[in-house]
């Protein structure tokens, strides 16, 4: 008989009760509140709603533990798609339709998933469908997974949708989210701490970077990646610090005492990218943190480019849809 890998508790965050509703128009409203605005249909009108959440926050992570009491159809609105955050979903009873971008699964006990913030998104839960919901800021774990990397990403996380949850590469993953449940749901143990907090996060993180397929699983796979001389360290230090001025390879050559053959050669080798894309993807991000925290009555977005050495409104709107999934005047509008 199949079994899975993991076993978590039945009914997780017993301690985190949020709501309790049967009326349509109150769940939209608080659900919208814990992931964003989206369509939420009764699908057989004779069954009534009797939705159950549960919630907890770790860090910048939340976990929520989700019942509809019928079945249910769910699809964001607006871009279709979850944009600033990803949502990793394991069935604890019944079963769920995901289709997320070009792929579609059935989500059962053995099966679970993973919702990449950029691609489109509908599901259908069963009525007696239970999930636990793990969700993770995007921003977040493509700066963690560029940490890893010791490069800024080329273009966004893409996650296979198919999570296996009866054993495999996952079970790491699943083991540390059992551990942090059952923290969260022991009332006599002491608060998880801040600093604890960063740690369980980034350990739960990295765990999911590596062993779930992904656009960087084999690049953060590759030890190789990761190790760089010191002299590609030390230039990548100073794009970081000088990310607003030209690029001057030769000089950083002649300080670092190689040739610039060698820092093309070590950049290439060790970051997949030549030092001037290095330097461009730095920009790139430079500009996406700006333009989050910008008021769009006071910023515009042909400032920040100009600001970040971009000078082609065209191009710099297109490098940067592609790494971030929208336009930049979408970013600046939030």
């Amino acid at each position: 008989m199949r079994q899975s890998g993991i076993r978590l508790p039945a009914k997780p965050l017993a301690n985190h009760f949020l709501f309790q509703s049967q009326d349509l128009d109150d769940a939209r409203c608080v659900l919208s509140r814990l992931y964003k605005s989206h369509g939420l249909a009764v699908i057989n009108p004779r069954r009534r709603l009797d939705v159950t959440a549960h919630f907890a926050r770790l860090g910048q992570m939340t976990f929520s533990y989700l019942r509809y009491g019928t079945k249910v159809a769910m699809e964001p609105r607006n871009t279709e798609c979850l944009d600033s955050f990803l949502i990793i979903q394991i069935p604890l009873r019944g079963h769920a339709e995901i289709h997320c971008g070009k792929e579609s699964i059935l989500s059962d006990q053995f099966v679970g998933s993973v919702v990449t913030p950029t691609l489109p998104l509908r599901m259908r839960w069963s009525d007696d469908c239970r999930q636990l919901t793990v969700r993770i800021e995007r921003k977040r774990i493509e700066q963690h997974c560029a940490s890893l990397l010791g490069r800024p990403l080329r273009k966004p996380i893409e996650f296979a949708l198919a999570m296996p949850l009866d054993g495999g590469p996952c079970n790491r993953w699943l083991r540390l989210l059992r551990t942090i449940l059952d923290d969260l749901d022991d009332p006599s143990g002491y608060p998880i701490s801040s600093s604890m907090e960063a740690q369980l996060e980034q350990a739960l993180m990295t765990e999911l970077l590596l062993a779930h397929p992904n656009t960087y699983q084999s690049a953060l796979c590759n030890s190789k990646q990761q190790l760089a001389p010191t002299y590609i360290r030390r230039v990548e230090e100073h794009i970081e610090a000088h990310a607003q001025f030209p690029l001057d390879v030769a000089a950083l050559a002649e300080q670092e005492q190689v040739s610039v053959r060698a820092i093309y050669q070590g950049f290439q080798r060790c970051r997949g990218m030549s030092p001037g894309e290095y330097l461009k993807s730095v920009r790139l991000q430079r500009a996406h943190s700006e333009l989050l925290a910008g008021d769009p009555r006071d910023a515009a977005v042909t400032m920040v480019a100009t600001k970040w050495g971009f000078n082609h409104l065209g191009r710099f709107s297109n490098d940067y849809r592609r790494l971030f999934g929208e336009l930049p005047s979408v970013t600046l509008r939030r």
